[in-house]
Protein backbone atom coordinates (compact mmCIF):
# COMPACT_ATOMS: atom_id res chain seq x y z
CA UNK A 1 0.00 0.00 0.00
CA UNK A 2 1.28 3.80 -0.46
CA UNK A 3 2.06 5.06 2.78
CA UNK A 4 3.83 8.01 4.07
CA UNK A 5 7.98 6.99 3.24
CA UNK A 6 6.34 5.59 -0.60
CA UNK A 7 4.60 2.56 -1.87
CA UNK A 8 4.32 -0.87 -0.40
CA UNK A 9 2.77 -4.33 -1.64
CA UNK A 10 -0.72 -3.88 -2.38
CA UNK A 11 -3.27 -5.75 0.37
CA UNK A 12 -0.43 -5.72 3.34
CA UNK A 13 -2.45 -3.30 5.47
CA UNK A 14 -5.79 -5.39 4.31
CA UNK A 15 -3.94 -8.88 5.69
CA UNK A 16 -3.13 -7.14 9.03
CA UNK A 17 -6.52 -6.00 10.21
CA UNK A 18 -7.44 -9.46 9.10
CA UNK A 19 -5.17 -11.85 11.28
CA UNK A 20 -4.14 -9.61 14.09
CA UNK A 21 -5.55 -11.01 17.47
CA UNK A 22 -7.77 -8.28 19.36
CA UNK A 23 -9.21 -8.22 22.27
CA UNK A 24 -11.84 -5.67 23.33
CA UNK A 25 -14.42 -4.79 26.15
CA UNK A 26 -17.14 -2.46 25.94
CA UNK A 27 -16.22 -0.78 22.20
CA UNK A 28 -17.60 1.69 19.96
CA UNK A 29 -16.95 1.54 16.28
CA UNK A 30 -17.30 4.60 14.22
CA UNK A 31 -19.01 4.38 10.42
CA UNK A 32 -20.18 7.08 8.38
CA UNK A 33 -20.48 9.29 11.52
CA UNK A 34 -22.11 7.01 13.73
CA UNK A 35 -21.01 5.14 16.85
CA UNK A 36 -22.66 1.66 16.94
CA UNK A 37 -22.01 -0.07 20.37
CA UNK A 38 -20.13 -3.62 19.85
CA UNK A 39 -20.89 -4.65 23.35
CA UNK A 40 -18.37 -7.05 25.52
CA UNK A 41 -16.05 -9.26 24.59
CA UNK A 42 -16.49 -10.90 21.05
CA UNK A 43 -15.60 -14.06 18.95
CA UNK A 44 -12.66 -12.50 16.75
CA UNK A 45 -14.65 -14.28 13.83
CA UNK A 46 -17.36 -12.31 14.18
CA UNK A 47 -14.75 -9.32 14.21
CA UNK A 48 -13.26 -10.32 10.80
CA UNK A 49 -16.85 -10.22 9.52
CA UNK A 50 -16.72 -6.76 11.01
CA UNK A 51 -13.87 -5.48 9.27
CA UNK A 52 -14.60 -6.92 5.74
CA UNK A 53 -17.84 -5.68 5.91
CA UNK A 54 -16.61 -2.16 6.45
CA UNK A 55 -13.95 -2.31 4.12
CA UNK A 56 -15.96 -3.76 1.49
CA UNK A 57 -18.54 -1.15 1.51
CA UNK A 58 -16.27 1.75 1.15
CA UNK A 59 -13.99 0.22 -0.92
CA UNK A 60 -17.59 0.15 -3.65
CA UNK A 61 -17.39 3.89 -3.27
CA UNK A 62 -17.51 5.74 -6.68
CA UNK A 63 -14.34 7.30 -6.46
CA UNK A 64 -12.29 4.31 -5.47
CA UNK A 65 -9.80 3.45 -8.18
CA UNK A 66 -6.08 2.22 -8.75
CA UNK A 67 -2.78 4.07 -7.99
CA UNK A 68 0.10 3.77 -9.87
CA UNK A 69 3.47 4.93 -9.15
CA UNK A 70 6.53 5.11 -11.64
CA UNK A 71 8.15 1.80 -10.28
CA UNK A 72 4.84 -0.46 -10.81
CA UNK A 73 3.99 -0.04 -7.09
CA UNK A 74 -0.42 0.39 -6.77
CA UNK A 75 -2.67 0.98 -4.24
CA UNK A 76 -6.46 1.59 -4.20
CA UNK A 77 -7.68 4.29 -2.74
CA UNK A 78 -9.87 7.62 -2.94
CA UNK A 79 -8.48 11.09 -3.97
CA UNK A 80 -8.86 13.79 -1.50
CA UNK A 81 -6.67 16.77 -2.35
CA UNK A 82 -3.48 18.32 -4.37
CA UNK A 83 -1.30 20.16 -1.69
CA UNK A 84 1.88 21.06 -2.33
CA UNK A 85 3.41 18.68 -4.52
CA UNK A 86 1.36 16.05 -2.71
CA UNK A 87 -1.16 14.31 -4.10
CA UNK A 88 -3.43 13.39 -0.71
CA UNK A 89 -5.04 9.76 -1.02
CA UNK A 90 -7.69 7.94 1.31
CA UNK A 91 -7.42 4.04 1.28
CA UNK A 92 -10.61 1.69 2.20
CA UNK A 93 -9.35 1.63 6.04
CA UNK A 94 -9.87 5.69 6.03
CA UNK A 95 -5.98 6.10 6.41
CA UNK A 96 -4.67 9.56 4.50
CA UNK A 97 -1.21 9.04 3.10
CA UNK A 98 0.64 11.50 0.93
CA UNK A 99 2.15 11.06 -2.38
CA UNK A 100 4.27 12.94 -4.74
CA UNK A 101 3.07 13.74 -7.56
CA UNK A 102 5.81 14.08 -9.56
CA UNK A 103 6.37 10.09 -9.03
CA UNK A 104 2.67 8.33 -10.12
CA UNK A 105 2.07 7.17 -13.84
CA UNK A 106 1.04 9.08 -16.68
CA UNK A 107 -2.32 7.92 -16.58
CA UNK A 108 -2.58 9.33 -12.47
CA UNK A 109 -1.42 12.77 -13.99
CA UNK A 110 -4.08 12.19 -16.81
CA UNK A 111 -6.81 11.82 -13.77
CA UNK A 112 -5.67 14.68 -11.70
CA UNK A 113 -6.17 16.70 -14.35
CA UNK A 114 -9.55 16.57 -14.22
CA UNK A 115 -10.11 15.71 -10.73
CA UNK A 116 -8.24 18.70 -9.37
CA UNK A 117 -10.43 21.62 -10.29
CA UNK A 118 -7.62 24.82 -10.65
CA UNK A 119 -7.13 27.79 -8.84
CA UNK A 120 -9.43 30.67 -10.57
CA UNK A 121 -9.68 34.03 -10.42
CA UNK A 122 -12.43 36.58 -11.18
CA UNK A 123 -12.39 39.50 -12.74
CA UNK A 124 -15.74 41.94 -13.08
CA UNK A 125 -15.29 44.90 -14.80
CA UNK A 126 -18.99 46.59 -14.88
CA UNK A 127 -19.39 49.72 -17.13
CA UNK A 128 -22.17 52.25 -15.67
CA UNK A 129 -22.30 55.26 -18.54
CA UNK A 130 -24.77 57.88 -17.08
CA UNK A 131 -26.50 61.20 -19.20
CA UNK A 132 -27.85 63.55 -17.38
CA UNK A 133 -31.72 64.23 -18.55
CA UNK A 134 -33.18 67.40 -17.27
CA UNK A 135 -36.60 69.11 -18.20
CA UNK A 136 -37.83 72.25 -16.56
CA UNK A 137 -41.26 73.35 -16.50
CA UNK A 138 -42.79 76.19 -14.32
CA UNK A 139 -44.56 73.57 -11.72
CA UNK A 140 -41.94 71.33 -11.13
CA UNK A 141 -38.59 70.18 -11.76
CA UNK A 142 -37.49 66.51 -13.53
CA UNK A 143 -34.07 65.32 -13.38
CA UNK A 144 -33.82 62.34 -15.59
CA UNK A 145 -30.49 60.02 -15.48
CA UNK A 146 -30.44 57.44 -18.23
CA UNK A 147 -27.27 54.77 -17.31
CA UNK A 148 -26.14 52.53 -19.76
CA UNK A 149 -24.78 49.04 -18.16
CA UNK A 150 -22.30 46.45 -19.18
CA UNK A 151 -20.62 43.82 -17.26
CA UNK A 152 -17.63 42.25 -18.47
CA UNK A 153 -15.82 38.80 -16.95
CA UNK A 154 -12.03 37.62 -17.06
CA UNK A 155 -11.25 34.52 -15.69
CA UNK A 156 -7.80 33.59 -14.97
CA UNK A 157 -7.00 29.99 -14.04
CA UNK A 158 -3.30 31.20 -11.55
CA UNK A 159 -1.67 27.48 -11.26
CA UNK A 160 0.81 25.95 -13.61
CA UNK A 161 -1.04 22.25 -13.63
CA UNK A 162 -2.89 21.38 -16.91
CA UNK A 163 -6.53 21.75 -16.80
CA UNK A 164 -8.92 19.83 -18.90
CA UNK A 165 -12.04 20.06 -17.35
CA UNK A 166 -15.18 21.76 -18.72
CA UNK A 167 -17.01 24.64 -17.09
CA UNK A 168 -19.18 26.53 -17.33
CA UNK A 169 -19.47 30.47 -15.88
CA UNK A 170 -22.77 32.45 -15.09
CA UNK A 171 -23.30 36.77 -14.93
CA UNK A 172 -25.98 38.34 -13.63
CA UNK A 173 -27.12 41.77 -13.53
CA UNK A 174 -29.21 43.17 -10.93
CA UNK A 175 -30.59 47.00 -10.92
CA UNK A 176 -32.93 48.43 -7.86
CA UNK A 177 -36.41 49.68 -8.13
CA UNK A 178 -36.23 53.22 -6.14
CA UNK A 179 -39.55 53.36 -4.81
CA UNK A 180 -40.40 49.55 -4.23
CA UNK A 181 -36.58 48.51 -3.40
CA UNK A 182 -37.58 45.51 -5.58
CA UNK A 183 -34.52 43.77 -7.11
CA UNK A 184 -34.93 43.14 -10.53
CA UNK A 185 -32.30 41.01 -12.91
CA UNK A 186 -31.35 42.89 -16.23
CA UNK A 187 -29.40 40.54 -18.03
CA UNK A 188 -27.83 37.31 -17.89
CA UNK A 189 -25.42 35.71 -19.75
CA UNK A 190 -23.30 31.83 -19.64
CA UNK A 191 -20.41 30.89 -21.08
CA UNK A 192 -18.86 27.65 -21.35
CA UNK A 193 -15.17 27.15 -21.30
CA UNK A 194 -11.87 25.35 -20.73
CA UNK A 195 -8.39 26.00 -19.62
CA UNK A 196 -7.49 23.29 -22.61
CA UNK A 197 -5.43 26.29 -24.87
CA UNK A 198 -5.60 29.54 -22.83
CA UNK A 199 -5.28 30.48 -19.15
CA UNK A 200 -7.54 33.42 -19.15
CA UNK A 201 -11.26 33.33 -21.07
CA UNK A 202 -13.31 36.94 -21.22
CA UNK A 203 -16.71 37.36 -22.11
CA UNK A 204 -19.51 40.04 -21.54
CA UNK A 205 -23.25 40.34 -21.27
CA UNK A 206 -25.20 42.99 -23.40
CA UNK A 207 -25.43 46.54 -22.90
CA UNK A 208 -28.62 47.74 -20.70
CA UNK A 209 -30.24 51.16 -20.44
CA UNK A 210 -32.21 51.99 -17.46
CA UNK A 211 -33.43 55.22 -16.44
CA UNK A 212 -33.67 56.96 -13.11
CA UNK A 213 -36.17 60.46 -12.09
CA UNK A 214 -35.82 62.99 -9.62
CA UNK A 215 -38.78 65.20 -9.46
CA UNK A 216 -39.34 68.02 -7.15
CA UNK A 217 -42.46 70.22 -6.36
CA UNK A 218 -43.20 73.68 -4.86
CA UNK A 219 -41.14 76.92 -3.69
CA UNK A 220 -39.56 78.76 -1.07
CA UNK A 221 -37.79 76.27 2.00
CA UNK A 222 -40.58 73.88 1.13
CA UNK A 223 -40.14 70.98 -1.21
CA UNK A 224 -41.99 67.27 -2.01
CA UNK A 225 -39.94 64.84 -3.89
CA UNK A 226 -40.38 62.10 -5.98
CA UNK A 227 -37.66 59.65 -7.13
CA UNK A 228 -38.86 56.46 -9.28
CA UNK A 229 -36.87 54.59 -11.82
CA UNK A 230 -34.08 51.77 -10.82
CA UNK A 231 -30.51 52.01 -11.16
CA UNK A 232 -27.36 49.92 -11.25
CA UNK A 233 -27.12 47.48 -7.95
CA UNK A 234 -24.97 45.11 -8.52
CA UNK A 235 -23.95 41.46 -10.47
CA UNK A 236 -22.44 37.88 -9.79
CA UNK A 237 -20.46 35.78 -11.26
CA UNK A 238 -19.82 31.87 -10.50
CA UNK A 239 -18.88 29.21 -12.01
CA UNK A 240 -19.45 25.30 -12.32
CA UNK A 241 -17.80 22.17 -13.37
CA UNK A 242 -18.96 19.16 -15.07
CA UNK A 243 -21.10 17.83 -12.31
CA UNK A 244 -22.21 21.27 -11.02
CA UNK A 245 -20.35 21.86 -8.58
CA UNK A 246 -19.90 25.53 -7.68
CA UNK A 247 -15.88 26.08 -7.64
CA UNK A 248 -15.95 30.23 -7.65
CA UNK A 249 -17.52 32.84 -6.70
CA UNK A 250 -17.54 36.76 -7.09
CA UNK A 251 -20.43 39.25 -6.24
CA UNK A 252 -21.04 42.95 -5.36
CA UNK A 253 -22.75 41.39 -2.26
CA UNK A 254 -22.57 38.38 -0.24
CA UNK A 255 -26.12 38.00 -0.04
CA UNK A 256 -26.25 37.52 -3.86
CA UNK A 257 -23.89 34.45 -3.39
CA UNK A 258 -26.03 32.77 -0.28
CA UNK A 259 -29.09 32.75 -2.72
CA UNK A 260 -27.37 31.38 -5.91
CA UNK A 261 -29.71 28.21 -6.23
CA UNK A 262 -32.72 31.00 -6.29
CA UNK A 263 -31.00 33.29 -8.52
CA UNK A 264 -29.87 30.75 -11.03
CA UNK A 265 -33.70 30.11 -11.29
CA UNK A 266 -34.17 33.36 -12.33
CA UNK A 267 -34.54 34.55 -15.80
CA UNK A 268 -34.54 38.11 -17.07
CA UNK A 269 -36.71 40.99 -15.87
CA UNK A 270 -37.61 38.19 -12.82
CA UNK A 271 -37.89 40.40 -9.83
CA UNK A 272 -36.33 39.66 -6.03
CA UNK A 273 -37.30 41.59 -2.86
CA UNK A 274 -34.13 43.00 -0.60
CA UNK A 275 -33.84 39.43 0.92
CA UNK A 276 -33.58 38.03 -2.51
CA UNK A 277 -36.86 36.28 -2.28
CA UNK A 278 -38.09 35.66 -5.50
CA UNK A 279 -41.61 37.74 -5.90
CA UNK A 280 -44.66 36.50 -7.81
CA UNK A 281 -44.99 38.97 -10.80
CA UNK A 282 -48.33 37.78 -11.73
CA UNK A 283 -49.75 39.65 -8.12
CA UNK A 284 -47.32 42.96 -9.14
CA UNK A 285 -48.89 43.26 -12.33
CA UNK A 286 -52.19 43.28 -10.74
CA UNK A 287 -50.75 45.57 -8.09
CA UNK A 288 -49.10 47.74 -10.83
CA UNK A 289 -51.86 48.61 -13.27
Amino acid sequence: MICERGLARPHSLRNKLLVKPLHFKYTYFLFKGTYYYLGETMKKQWLVILIVWVIGGTAIHAEMRIWTDKKGNSIEAEFVKLFSGKVVLKTAAGKQIKVPQNGLSQKDLEYLKNAVPPKIDIEVNINTDSKNMNNKDYVSSINMKQEKIRGKVTITKKNRAPSCRKFVAYLYIFTKHQQSEEIKVVDTKTHAFSFEKHNTVKFEGSTISTHYYNKSYGSGYSSEYDNYGEEYEGYLVFIEDETGNIICTKSSRSLYESNISQIKKSKKNDHFDDDMNPLNRKNDKKRNR
